[in-house]
């Protein structure tokens, strides 16, 4: 079975809002960014006016941005790449819990699956090793094996949500780049306007040590404006990333609690993640599992309880038994006619 796309499972809200609060970031940033940069240029107009700039607001709007308003479409173009960015990065933390689905749904199109061996991945460790138990267990109760699995420490020890290793390195590589790219944007957005700013100052303003000065110090603007921007997306990041783990982290254990209960002999647990949480295509497909062979199992015990009691039923009336019954009881009258005449002897 393939790997669903995103917006064909059950799981597709989860894709879409993960993408959205990703795409917030940028959006974030360069509201931020657009608003600390036209304070400065308003600062940049009133000084400009002061000092022999003869023109209005509108022309100078005009000469300061003309040149760089290519940065719109680039700007544009990231937002688009950041929202995809977010598809990808929802997709790689959910794809664990795809493959163990895909599993599952082998094993109910066929039982031949059980003696494939379920492999435990990097990613999600928890997840497949919770996994890989229930589908031992269930081959258990199949006849395949002759033991019972041993439960793992580690899934014993998982009372609390752990923070995953593996999401974290996926999440700093994103987190990186993301934050990388968006400095560069930033970075090369206000250099060219501090270049437009200092050339359109030397033409049009008088030449005097403020006036240099003043336009020496728009670089210094420029960079505590981009600082701050990038900082205002760390914390963005850092609070969309913990959340996303939660999520990940939190049907993790809920799973892992559930299965433990299953493999402990309560048979009628079954696996029911918060209505928000991801991976509800999976549990779904885990229940339907967990109904098939659960069930089935019951019913052969059952079947063989009856069974039993039927050859029990059969034997007590097989003539062969009643003749055995009744050479048993004459025997023992015998035994005890003998027993009476020695004592009348002696």
């Amino acid at each position: 079975m393939a790997t669903p796309l995103f917006f064909q499972t059950k799981d597709s809200s989860f894709y879409f809002k993960t993408a959205l609060k990703f795409l917030a970031v940028p959006v974030a940033i360069f509201v931020f960014f657009g608003q600390s940069t036209y304070l400065i240029l308003e600062m940049n107009f009133n000084f400009f006016d002061a000092n022999g700039f003869a023109q209005d607001k509108s022309v100078f709007y005009d000469l300061i941005l003309s040149n760089i308003s290519n940065y719109a479409l680039g700007a544009l173009a990231y937002l688009i790449f950041s929202f995809l960015l977010g598809l990808y990065l929802t997709y790689l933390n959910m794809t664990p819990f795809d493959q163990v689905e895909e599993h599952a749904l082998k094993l109910m199109d066929t039982s031949d699956e059980f003696e494939a061996e379920f492999k435990v991945r990097i990613k999600n460790k928890i997840l497949f090793k919770s996994s890989k138990l229930l589908f031992d267990y269930l081959r258990y109760l199949q006849n395949y094996e002759s033991y019972a699995p041993e439960i793992p420490l580690d899934l014993k020890q998982h009372h609390v949500s752990k923070f995953d290793r593996w999401f974290l390195f996926q999440y700093s590589l994103f987190f990186i780049s993301s934050l990388g790219l968006q400095f560069i944007i930033l970075n090369s957005f206000h250099n060219s306007l501090n270049k437009e700013i200092i050339a359109r100052g030397l033409s049009h303003l008088i030449t005097s040590p403020l006036t240099s000065s003043f336009l020496s110090s728009q670089s210094d603007l420029f960079i505590i404006s981009t600082s701050m921007s990038l900082f205002l997306g760390t914390v963005l990041y850092l609070f969309f990333g913990l959340k996303l783990h939660y999520y990940i982290n939190g049907v993790t254990y809920g799973l892992n609690r559930d299965i433990l209960k299953i493999v402990s002999g309560k048979h009628e647990v079954r696996l029911h993640p918060r209505t928000y949480d991801p991976a509800q295509e999976m549990t779904a497909t885990l229940n339907l599992l967990l109904n098939h062979y659960l069930t089935s199992e019951q019913k052969k015990s059952r079947s063989l309880k009856l069974n039993s009691m039927s050859e029990l039923n059969n034997l007590s009336s097989d003539s062969s038994f009643r003749s055995y019954d009744k050479t048993v009881d004459i025997e023992s009258e015998v035994v005890k006619f003998v027993i009476k005449g020695e004592k009348k002897s002696s």
